[in-house]
């Protein structure tokens, strides 16, 4: 909004008063059908609301860096082939399920544990050309203070897959049972 005092007005310029704004809003607003103005019709801002509000935001904002910061993420390979023979995928890669031949499932397993003082939820998910082929025991699931649970990984490429490597990620999210789910 320009200061009709401070500066001085271009060729074609009209000088707004400081009200006149709020005045066209509000000309625009009562022109809407009446039924349109209920529908769109908010609260009344007021400051208890805007300080609830910002709790709630905070306390959504301090959920989510939990969950983050609890995110594993794992790399998941194959390599689908024509022969009958199953390659040895390496030791300390835990998804990794070698050389897998066409109908022949193949499994991998990882152990998590709840050292926590709270429930912990968690959610398996996968995500690249993987996908179609992963299969996920259980993807969701609660693990109480002092337990652990073995989450189960299986591969399974169909009879006219191509032979080729399918990569992709695996995503352990681990947030607190507190959040209402």
């Amino acid at each position: 909004m320009r200061d009709a005092v401070s500066e001085p007005l271009a060729a074609g310029d009209v000088a707004t008063p400081p009200g006149a704004l709020r005045g066209r809003l509000r000309a625009l607003w009562e022109r809407l059908p009446g039924t349109l103005r209920r529908r769109l019709r908010l609260p009344r801002v007021t400051r208890w609301r805007l300080v609830a509000l910002g709790a709630v935001l905070l306390v959504v904002v301090a959920w989510g860096s939990v969950a983050v910061s609890s995110t594993t993420m794992y790399s998941a390979t194959v390599l689908i082939t024509e022969e009958a023979g199953i390659g040895i995928p390496p030791p300390f890669e835990s998804l990794d399920f070698g050389d897998v031949p066409r109908g022949i499932p193949m499994h991998r397993n990882v152990i998590l544990e709840n050292n926590g003082k709270l429930d912990t939820y968690v959610l398996i998910f996968s995500w690249g050309g993987i996908r179609d082929f992963l299969s996920i025991d259980d993807a969701f699931f609660n693990i109480a203070p002092g337990e652990q649970h073995t989450a189960d990984f299986s591969v399974r490429a169909p009879a006219n897959a191509p032979s080729e490597r399918k990569s992709g990620r695996v995503f352990i999210l681990r947030v607190p049972w507190w959040w209402p789910f």
